[in-house]
């Protein structure tokens, strides 16, 4: 499904920069007045109807049940909440309705809510506008942020060289003598990291690798990183300081996402589809881990006898182990070698699509409870956001 065609387009003469030029363009009133999420999502859901388009791609098994009381409460502009087990593509429809939102909207230079120039509720904004009129009202685009199917994000953490840190996936001795060779047992054990990963053209897959800088990181280490990174094959490699820096810190990364995103791809699985599915599983272990096998306990090797006699067994498998190692053990750092990879469950979740192996005592998210923090956000009349904490 695509997103709809920018309401406020100037009929091929570009964006416009200025609230004035904004208000100027052919039929404004009709095209660019503010409107309600609501009726912004029936009108691209009837557009979307009339050009025939798959309205929820990925999402399987709906066709002739929920999705259509999906469409019918959306065209009457009703709420709903989507509930179900996991694994019955809830998270994924919420991601296409966002595809049901105007891909580009106006909003004012420089405010942190990306507020309307032309309803604005910021009081700042506000001010602005009256003070300023259409001079300074200088507009940008702002549109959901959505990855491709065929782009892929490797997040790699940057090895500590202080020697008095353990960060993830890399650990050096408090006791290596010199800053050199710290750099260059980081740089080998980096390398190994890296070079081990998913830089590979077997998947058909163009990667970036996002540095997450930490404050006690050197320059001289994140251009290790970055140089291992790009010599092993990535396709672009940025530092990520946004959690400093908030969006601009992700920025460099974000574009880099979007420049892989419209390369072209040829992805591939790292098994066939139609294979045994504890075959499945050993292709991901084995390629992607550097492990030298898999064990699938008791219960894991019945239920994927019973997945496979049910009609499941084409499914893609999806991982759950720890973040901390390429094993399922969080206390084998680096890239380890001779290694087995224990399963000890299989889950289906035929709603996404694909059979969840649980790995070691790796656990999967709980229930969320009944009241989301997101009903005690509002913004004060004074233009304050409230009940962030």
């Amino acid at each position: 499904m695509t997103t709809s065609a920018p309401a406020y387009s100037s009929g091929g003469r570009g964006r416009p920069a200025t609230l004035g030029e904004l208000r100027r363009i052919p039929d404004f009133d009709a095209r660019t007045a503010p409107r309600s999420v609501e009726d912004e999502i029936r009108g691209n859901l009837l557009r979307a109807i009339e050009r025939g388009e798959t309205l929820f791609p990925g999402v399987q098994g709906y066709e002739d049940s929920v999705i259509p009381q999906i469409v019918n409460a959306l065209l009457s502009r009703h709420n709903f909440i989507l509930l179900g087990l996991r694994g019955q593509a809830k998270s994924r429809i919420l991601r296409g309705l966002v595809n049901l939102l105007d891909s580009e909207v106006p909003v004012v230079a420089a405010c942190e809510i990306n507020d309307d120039p032309l309803k604005p509720i910021c009081r700042a904004c506000r001010d602005r506008i009256a003070s300023e009129g259409v001079r300074l009202m200088r507009t940008y685009t702002s549109a959901p942020l959505t990855l491709p199917a065929h782009a892929s994000i490797l997040t790699s953490a940057p090895p500590p060289v202080h020697g008095l840190r353990t960060n993830g996936l890399f650990r050096l001795s408090a006791s290596t003598p010199t800053v050199a060779t710290m750099l260059h047992d980081a740089g080998y054990r980096t390398g190994a990291f890296v070079g081990s990963f998913v830089l590979d053209a077997r998947f058909g897959l163009d990667v970036v690798v996002a540095v997450n800088k930490f404050p006690s990181d050197t320059p001289e280490e994140l251009e290790l990183v970055r140089r291992l990174a790009v010599e092993r094959g990535a396709y672009a490699t940025e530092v990520n300081t946004a959690f400093e820096q908030g969006g601009k810190g992700a920025t460099a990364l974000a574009e880099a996402v979007v420049a892989a995103a419209d390369e072209p791809s040829d992805f591939r699985f790292a098994y066939p589809l139609d294979a045994p599915i504890e075959e499945k599983i050993r292709a991901i272990a084995t390629q992607v881990y550097g492990a030298d096998d898999v064990f699938l306990l008791k219960t894991a090797k019945e239920k994927a006898a019973a997945f496979e006699a049910a009609g499941l067994g084409t499914l893609p498998i999806c991982m759950a182990k720890t973040h901390l190692s390429l094993s399922h053990d969080a206390t084998l750092l680096n890239a380890p070698t001779g290694f087995t990879v224990t399963v000890r469950d299989l889950r289906p979740y035929t709603g996404a699509g694909w059979i969840v192996a649980l790995c070691g005592d790796m656990q999967t998210m709980p229930g969320l409870g009944t009241n989301p923090a997101a009903f005690s956000i509002d913004i004060d009349a004074e233009g304050n956001v409230v009940g962030l904490f």
